[in-house]
């Protein structure tokens, strides 16, 4: 399964962004529980600081994600090009690899989408991140 993933609002939630680039545990091990096996594809503006999976290069807070990720078995594989709205975002990058059949886009923000009708959107409620 391929999980197009958020991570602001998703694997941390707001009372953590006091601090920039913080990860909650308990997100990330509620998310892991419930996508096993699965592999990441970033849409999350996080993406801008991966290069590629366990890359010397990514940031920090990449370095830090992966490593927590890596706990239950789960990689970030790539990340979608820019665009005004995820959902195309998540288009373009579907039509780039029509290997990927099962998929997910987990997020917190409809804002981001060009619509509120997006086909495998699983929003979660920021205030408390992934549940």
């Amino acid at each position: 399964m391929f999980i197009f993933l958020d991570i602001d609002g998703v694997l941390n939630k707001e009372s953590d962004w006091l601090k920039p680039f913080s990860l909650s545990s308990d997100c990330i091990r509620r998310f892991c529980e419930k996508y096993r096996e699965a592999r990441i594809i970033l849409i999350s503006s996080w993406k801008n600081g991966f290069i590629s999976s366990h890359n010397e290069k990514n940031t920090p807070q990449i370095k830090e994600l992966e490593a927590q990720l890596d706990r239950y078995g789960i990689r970030i594989v790539g990340k979608v090009c820019d665009n005004r709205y995820r959902d195309y975002a998540v288009r373009d990058y579907l039509k780039e690899h029509p290997s990927i059949k099962e998929y997910v886009v987990v997020d917190d923000d409809i804002k981001e989408y060009s619509s509120k009708n997006i086909p495998h959107l699983r929003l979660v409620d920021s205030k408390v991140g992934f549940r």
